[in-house]
């Protein structure tokens, strides 16, 4: 049994650090792979230099662009960063947890085992530093350092207290609900830690209150003031109450309502599990075979309660960690013993590592089992500390803790390089994007460039405003322009009203902005761009259209506006000459049509509108040979034009039948 046992925590070890480092390679080979335009869009665009961020209820990125203003925020080093954060929070866990554990566990081999939560964070949402990441980092290094100042003596434990203090203001900036319940969270911890007489936990406090005070400060010199930070927030908060968002208490409520139903669940399926074994040992004496039987009937359990969801993409990542860790939670309660020194300490932290989770997870419209994957480190320290402390089941215990693994690599695999969030796979990811340090897939870089061409042709310049409608700031970015007055405003016709406040406050010459439209725009916001004296659309030229990809949230036609002030002259002529043609093609006269298609080719020979529609002038003359070149033209030039090819199986089967 010894010998079973020692080769299992072996196993064990070296799988730990392997999956690690084989994550973080991962990690490092997809950095600049992808990119989504919608979520992704909004977080890298408001990081950029010049960009007004507008009313919201977070100072992420106010707070970022501060503190980092002396690096360039492109979409690779905001992911570096979002690395360095999580690593770097992952590291403070692990020095913070090795006070509680009794064993002897090289800091490798726990900075491993956490580390495998911190990635499995990958498979949540875009890779860029988010608030829902950011706050998670700024949550655990906070509680990390609490905990390491707790252990620490002299100048070690003041610098901790004040670090902990200061990023816990930095929460609240970030994501408001989360760092308000975690200092409430905070205050009972404090309470419950008996180990420290009043005096020193008060002492503490006031610590953690000057680091606080500290981080304001910080924020109010580096981002921007706290004065009118609090003045935007409100409003977006306003604005955000009015635009019909999800984010409610109603919609909270369900939330937890569900997660009580899947704990319960959970609960319910191995306390069973705990009652077969109290009965097992009464019945077979060998505790081997015990094991065996335990470790059969956790997989049955597994494959039901976890593998027959396990194309939910979503959650399955949150519901299995959530699922092993209410299975440790059992044991914890069933065979738990720890030294009279850790006993009470020991059960606080295992139930605020349970919780850190859910109160991260505050504050968004996402539901509270999607966003605990950003703090999956607290679950896997959960059970580190469960694992110490058993006395019995080792063996079933260890299987549980391999299996995790296991499963844990399969879904990073799969969500993170093989169905990433809103894009296509990370191996398709191979076109360079100028000056991006970015790739995309073939059909995004694609529809990048086209969009690039139409804009360039019709006097863009970088840092030129673009209002970009609906749900694509990442377009924005990557064609190098500006969102005037806000980001996130753009981001559905429900916040057309915020949109319009934040452009009376804008600093940035919104009059002749280009305009990018997927499929169309409101009569309400005509109303409003018209009164705030943006002419669209009577001062405004059609001059293009492009077919988004579907990855480009769904796909659709996103339509080119610029103010005649930046069309070329030649574009009227264009107009005029294809109105004459389509009168021309309309009327029968056919080869008349077909002279004045050829003139705007002579201008523009990418015009597919020119090409499909001299293709069917020469399908009346039954010049077959000629229409199916004109189609087959459009199509290469505009692969998604479904009339073009449609016309093309026409006109083919037409010259089969001569």
């Amino acid at each position: 049994m010894n010998t079973v046992l020692s080769f299992s925590n072996g196993i064990i070890k070296y799988l730990n650090i392997s999956v690690f480092f084989a994550m973080l390679a991962t990690v490092l080979w997809g950095l600049n792979k992808g990119f989504d335009v919608t979520d992704e869009g909004y977080y890298v665009l408001g990081y950029q230099p010049g960009q007004e961020i507008g009313f919201g209820p977070s100072g992420f990125q106010q707070l970022i662009k501060g503190l980092f203003s002396w690096i360039t925020l492109d979409v690779v080093n905001v992911r570096i960063l979002r690395l360095l954060f999580c690593l770097l929070s992952t590291f403070l866990l692990t020095i913070g947890l090795k006070y509680y554990l009794d064993k002897k566990y090289s800091n490798l081999h726990v900075f491993s085992v956490l580390g495998i939560g911190a990635f499995l964070s990958y498979t949540y949402g875009p890779q860029s530093l988010s608030y829902n990441s950011l706050i998670a980092s700024f949550l655990l290094m906070s509680f990390s350092l609490l905990l390491i100042g707790l252990n620490k003596k002299g100048s070690y434990s003041t610098l901790s207290f004040l670090f902990s203090g200061l990023l816990l203001a930095f929460g609240l900036i970030v994501k408001f609900p989360a760092g308000l319940i975690y200092l409430v969270a905070l205050g009972l911890f404090f309470i419950s830690y008996k180990k420290w007489t009043y005096k020193k936990r008060f002492y503490a406090i006031v610590k953690l209150l000057m680091g606080f005070v500290l981080g304001l400060l910080l924020f109010s010199v580096f981002c921007v003031s706290i004065f009118d930070f609090y003045d935007d927030v409100s409003k977006g908060i306003g604005f955000l109450s009015s635009s019909g968002s999800n984010h409610t208490l109603q919609s909270l409520f369900g939330n937890v309502g569900e997660l009580l139903v899947l704990v319960l669940t959970f609960l319910g399926s191995f306390f069973l599990l705990l009652i077969f074994n109290r009965f097992l040992k009464k019945r077979i004496k060998s505790s081997s075979k015990i094991d065996l039987f335990l470790i059969f009937l956790f997989l049955v359990i597994v494959f039901f309660f976890c593998f027959q969801n396990i194309v939910d993409l979503i959650s399955v990542n949150t519901s299995f960690l959530l699922f092993i860790t209410t299975l440790f939670i059992v044991y914890a309660v069933s065979d738990f013993y720890v030294s009279n020194k850790h006993s009470r300490i020991g059960v606080v932290l295992m139930g605020f590592l349970f919780l850190m989770p859910f109160i991260g997870s505050l504050g968004t419209n996402n539901s509270l089992l999607f966003n605990t994957g950003f703090m999956l480190p607290c679950w896997l320290a959960l059970i580190l500390l469960v694992i110490d402390k058993t006395s019995s089941n080792h063996l079933f215990v260890n299987a549980v803790y391999v299996v995790l693994i296991v499963v844990s690599s399969y879904l990073f695999v799969n969500q993170y390089i093989q169905n990433p969030y809103r894009i296509n796979s990370l191996q398709s990811q191979t076109e360079s994007i100028p000056n991006k340090r970015l790739k995309l897939d073939v059909e995004s870089a694609d529809f990048i460039s086209k969009v690039e061409a139409i804009l360039k042709k019709n006097n863009f310049e970088e840092g030129d405003p673009i209002v970009g409608l609906y749900k694509m700031p990442g377009l924005v970015y990557l064609l190098g322009g500006k969102s005037p007055g806000g980001i996130i405003s753009l981001w559905d016709q429900n916040r057309t009203n915020q949109f319009l406040e934040e452009l009376k406050e804008s600093s940035i010459d919104y009059s002749t902005s280009y305009f990018l439209i997927k499929n169309r725009y409101t009569d309400s916001l005509v109303i409003g761009l018209n009164a705030l004296g943006v002419k669209f659309p009577n001062d405004y030229v059609n001059v293009g259209s492009v077919s988004m990809p579907l990855n480009f949230h769904n796909g659709g036609v996103c339509y080119v506006y610029a103010h005649n002030s930046k069309v070329d002259a030649n574009l009227e002529l264009i107009k005029e000459q294809l109105q004459k043609a389509l009168a021309f093609l309309d009327s029968g006269d056919f080869n008349k049509s077909i002279q004045w298609y050829e003139k705007v080719l002579a201008k523009d020979s990418t015009n597919t509108t020119a090409l499909n529609n001299m293709g069917l002038a020469y399908m009346r003359l039954k010049k077959y040979d000629n229409a199916v070149g004109c189609f087959k033209k459009a199509i290469e030039l505009e692969p998604s034009f479904q009339l073009a090819k449609n016309n093309l199986n026409w006109a083919i089967n037409e010259l089969n039948n001569q």
